[in-house]
């Protein structure tokens, strides 16, 4: 039950989606998207988690952390976050940013500003299923919809069924357990993004008013010093993973710990 529960809050509740989605999408989308998500998660943990069968454990050998000193498990924490972890992260980041620059001027012409609201909900969700996009790469996809007129509960359909439900899950539960628990899974998250995208609509939740704004003034020390920082992480990522490393995230994501 937890498990199932796990494999949905994990793409969706991760910090760098959250830190990306409050500039894109504003903060009280951003609360209403980790309280869908956590929603959606406990759904999925105890609709689809009884369906799941008793599975042998797996035999798991790893060195104790409480035998590590804090100073190893300290540096252990910053090489996961700002080497595995940004190298996994920020690739997601840029085709997302990538893939919203491009269906900008696909969304200007108004393909979607004349489907009715409530269409909208269930149609983003079922185009966010196929895909394999991270909760990050998605943030900006969804943002660029909103900001040319598509609802903000169906951007938020998108963001919470693309994530959670893909071909490669899909896949991976239909072997690990068997096909009628994949296609609960997609069938109870997708519901639940598209009765949350229902439920933003319906209660008028702020986004974020204009993508397109921006500040003329000069950006303050630790804007500009959190700037250099991300510059200085993504130098040496792309110097340590090379081109095809950094495709390679997105085409066939891999884990190196």
């Amino acid at each position: 039950v937890a498990a199932m529960g796990f494999l949905v809050a994990t793409p969706e509740l991760g910090l760098d989606a959250i830190l990306i989605s409050i500039p894109l999408l504003g903060k009280d989308m951003t609360l209403v998207r980790l309280g869908a998500a956590f929603l959606v998660a406990l759904g999925a943990a105890l609709i689809v988690g009884p369906m799941v069968g008793k599975v042998a454990p797996c035999e798991l050998h790893s060195e104790p952390a409480q035998g590590k000193p804090f100073k190893k498990r300290l540096l252990a924490g910053l090489e996961f976050g700002l080497v595995d972890l940004f190298d996994h992260t920020m690739p997601w980041v840029l085709a997302g940013l990538l893939i919203a620059a491009w269906v900008e001027p696909v969304f200007g012409h108004g393909l979607f500003q004349d489907v009715p609201t409530f269409f909208q909900v269930p149609l983003f969700a079922i185009i966010g299923i196929p895909l394999y996009v991270c909760a990050s790469g998605a943030t900006p996809i969804a943002a660029i919809a909103i900001h040319k007129g598509v609802s903000p509960g169906a951007g938020l359909a998108f963001l919470l069924a693309g994530p959670a439900t893909n071909i490669t899950t899909f896949g991976i539960l239909s072997k690990v357990h068997n096909k009628r628990v994949a296609l609960a899974f997609g069938v109870v998250v997708t519901i639940g993004a598209v009765l949350a995208g229902f439920a933003v609509d319906l209660l008028a939740i702020e986004v974020l008013a204009d993508l397109h704004e921006h500040d003329h003034h000069e950006g303050s020390f630790w804007q500009w010093g959190a700037l250099a920082a991300l510059g200085a992480l993504f130098v040496a990522s792309l110097l340590r993973q090379g081109p095809r490393g950094v495709v390679g995230q997105i085409t066939s994501p891999r884990h190196t710990h």
